[in-house]
């Protein structure tokens, strides 16, 4: 578990516990959904991704979020976007705030590219995942 992840726990009781039970929710559900450790963890304010590999080889990334409400309804619209601009939604267990997403493509990185081409990239992205809900 990186050194900053296990830092959450300063936060807050409620983090701690989170941080507390991150290593047995991640072997659960490597256990659960046949998946193998694919290189190191990484993380961001509310979550740690592992690089797995799916039990027919498929390159992916399981997400574990800190349970809050941004990531409540997170595999929702990834199911409704079915993997158009977005990455695609392989499974999910949203009781435990678990998401197996097909992995991007780390090639591919906006801030290689001038902050005006980033700009218009993602501005186009808001055109395509703006869908009404079904």
């Amino acid at each position: 578990m990186p050194g900053q992840v296990l830092a959450y726990g300063a936060r807050g009781a409620d983090w701690q516990r989170w941080v507390d039970a991150l290593p047995g929710l991640r072997r659960d559900l490597l256990d659960e959904w046949g998946l193998d450790l694919d290189g190191a963890a990484m993380h961001g304010q509310c979550a740690i991704i592992d690089p797995v590999r799916t039990g027919d080889g498929q390159a992916a990334v399981l997400k574990l979020s800190w349970p809050h409400w941004e990531a409540d309804h997170e595999h929702l619209a990834l199911r409704h976007w079915a993997g158009h601009s977005a990455v695609r939604l392989l499974r999910a267990d949203p009781r435990r705030y678990a998401l197996l997403l097909e992995r991007a493509d780390a090639g591919r990185d906006l801030n290689s590219v001038p902050a005006l081409e980033a700009c218009q990239t993602v501005a186009a992205l808001y055109h395509r995942i703006h869908m009404p809900a079904t």
